[in-house]
């Protein structure tokens, strides 16, 4: 099993865009408000309902999140994971510094960057979102 590796602010974004909330181990609890945010860990997803508490914002693993990635209606979707280079330097995509994630279809060619895999995983699903490539 792996552990999430975004930050609240990412997960709230990830829900504000629409990301499913159901089936998830990992979850942000805010009762006492954002600044106050735990992660936590439910024992089994909860497949049935959404986060436990309306509260509560889903921290999805990077394998939920290139699930999300995948376009159903089109069947393509998450590409690639690049892992960061040891230096920061120039290439085809601009100065990288972190980890990439791509998505590339007939007609889209689209990347995100992240300190993290799943960081970079959850910003290309804003894109893709974004983008309406995912509905």
């Amino acid at each position: 099993m792996s552990t999430p590796g975004i930050t609240y602010k990412l997960a709230l974004a990830l829900k504000e865009a629409g990301f499913p909330q159901a089936g998830h181990q990992f979850f942000f609890d805010t009762i006492n408000g954002p600044e106050y945010a735990i992660l936590f860990f439910l024992t089994e997803p909860m497949k049935s309902v959404g986060a436990p508490f309306p509260h509560d914002i889903a921290s999805p693993t990077l394998e939920e999140l290139i699930q999300e990635c995948d376009n159903k209606e089109t069947r393509t979707g998450f590409r690639e994971l690049i892992a960061p280079k040891e230096t920061c330097e120039g290439d085809e995509w601009g100065v990288t510094c972190g980890w990439i994630a791509r998505y590339w279809d007939e007609s889209n060619d689209i990347k995100a960057i992240g300190t993290t895999p799943e960081e970079a995983v959850a910003h290309l699903w804003l894109k893709l979102k974004n983008e309406k490539i995912l509905k």
